[in-house]
């Protein structure tokens, strides 16, 4: 009973919560006039739960990959480069246009200390079927409410 419990504890540490996207989907602004914006997320699965790599924009981190959540950005157009790092960095380029909306997903693979969370670029159709069953980890004053601390 205690390894059940124990085993069940541990696998819900590295999962997000907050509200889950079609809950918080109303409450999203508009892309800013000549901003773009972009959604960062990773699926829900067993691989990897505890580990939550910074994911950074050119140097600067933004937020978190967090098995199960979601975060977005607004960003003026131009290139910009994603990157997370576990045991091995992995980037990949986002070219930003005004008015458009991009998909990052945070994907988890094997690596061979720890797991790796890569970026990669996703179509809208595809990543909305993640997104979707994703929770909100982003920043409550980005959708009217009271701060509070990024975890």
């Amino acid at each position: 009973m205690f390894v059940a419990v124990f085993l069940l504890a541990a696998g819900l540490v590295g999962c997000a919560s907050g509200p889950k996207y079609d809950e918080v989907a109303a409450k999203i602004h508009p892309i800013p006039p000549g901003h773009a914006r972009v959604f960062f997320y990773r699926e829900q699965g067993h691989a990897g739960a505890r580990m939550k790599p910074d994911v950074d924009l050119d140097g600067e981190k933004i937020g978190k990959s967090k098995e199960g959540g979601f975060f977005f950005i607004d960003r003026l157009p131009g290139a910009y480069m994603v990157s997370t790092t576990t045991e091995t960095k992995y980037e990949v380029q986002l070219d930003l246009e005004a008015q458009q909306t991009i998909y990052v997903n945070t994907k988890i693979g094997m690596g061979f200390w720890v797991g790796r969370v890569r970026p990669v670029l996703e179509e809208q159709e595809v990543a909305m079927k993640t997104l979707r069953k994703c929770r909100y980890i982003g920043y409550l004053e980005e959708l009217g409410g009271k701060p509070r601390k990024h975890r």
